[in-house]
């Protein structure tokens, strides 16, 4: 019976916390308007980094993010992966994977990337990708 309990506590937190990060999501979205990829790629300010990979990122993230309040997720070089977005390091893996497979950038040797375990935003992502290898 004790396990039962347990377990239906432990399901209505996850609900609960989930709700909650939908809500502060949204909130978020409301307060900055409109998504949109010109302003994403300007914001990076990277240089001579690849648009190409800018691009694949703020379209992955906008696929994992979903709509909020019927709109894209306004989605922002400095969003911090961990705290804007409560992405696990499993599921930031999943995303450069993602990314590198469809755009021919190799994951072999990543910690001679100089942004090796240093990703933290959406602007280290996309410099942590730029800085990767592509496939021959």
């Amino acid at each position: 019976m004790s396990v039962l309990l347990f377990l239906a506590a432990t399901v209505v937190l996850l609900v609960i916390s989930s709700f909650l990060h939908h809500r502060r999501l949204s909130s978020l979205a409301m307060e900055r308007g409109s998504s949109d990829l010109s302003t994403f790629v300007r914001s990076l300010d990277l240089g001579d980094a690849d648009a190409e990979i800018a691009r694949e990122v703020f379209a992955h993230l906008q696929d994992y993010l979903e709509e909020c309040q019927g709109q894209p997720f306004p989605v922002q070089a400095d969003d911090s992966f961990r705290d804007h977005y409560r992405m696990d390091d499993e599921d930031l893996d999943d995303l450069y994977s993602e990314v590198a497979e469809k755009l021919g950038i190799s994951t072999e040797r990543p910690e001679g990337n100089p942004y090796f375990e240093k990703v933290e935003t959406v602007r280290d992502l996309v410099l942590f990708l730029n800085h990767q290898a592509k496939e021959l």
